[in-house]
């Protein structure tokens, strides 16, 4: 490719010199001293303005898509509009994590005997394991048990809403827990 840039090169040297010559050629042959001599001006004019026109095309042909030099920092502009005070989420970024949300929830539940009394945290937690009194009889009953194994995955969404909600610990729990209408 370069090759092929230094041969345009030439070729456009070749043409020009070609022209220049015929100019001069024609200038010599002019009789009146006064008119060769505007003549010649009038060329060597054009042959500069044509010098300066190939060269500014070469070098923005060239310089197009090069990035510059970074220029000096700019002065400091004023700050924008204040904006409205926000409220801090229940995510890892304002402290409230899967640990706190999970006590959060489990314990709503119990106290508040969302699904039905006789839940207990450990039962909501761990629905599949076998809870033994000392007499090695269940604790719960077998009803309560696969009440609460299908309670669980409704459970796990409520702890993923609560980590990613944006509202206050009242109203997060109002949405979580909606009213439950006597029928």
């Amino acid at each position: 490719m370069a090759d092929k840039e230094k041969t345009l090169t030439t070729n456009q040297l070749i043409v020009f010199l070609f022209i220049f010559t015929l100019f001069i050629i024609i200038g010599f042959m002019i009789d009146d001293s006064n008119l060769r001599i505007s003549y010649m001006l009038s060329v060597g004019l054009a042959l500069f303005t044509g010098i300066n026109f190939f060269l500014t095309i070469k070098y923005y042909t060239k310089l197009r898509n090069m990035a510059g030099e970074q220029g000096p920092r700019g002065l400091k502009g004023d700050d924008g509009p204040r904006g409205d005070p926000g409220v801090c989420t229940f995510s890892d970024k304002c402290g409230m994590n899967e640990t706190e949300c999970e006590s959060l929830i489990y314990n709503y539940i119990v106290e508040n005997n969302y699904y039905g009394s006789g839940f207990t945290e450990e039962l909501l937690r761990n629905p599949e394991k076998e809870f033994l009194n000392t007499n090695n009889l269940p604790i719960y009953s077998s009803e309560l048990i696969e009440s609460a194994k299908a309670l669980k995955p409704l459970i796990q969404e409520k702890i993923k809403k609560c980590m990613a909600t944006k509202k206050d610990k009242t109203k997060l729990l109002n949405d979580l827990f909606p009213p439950i209408e006597n029928q």
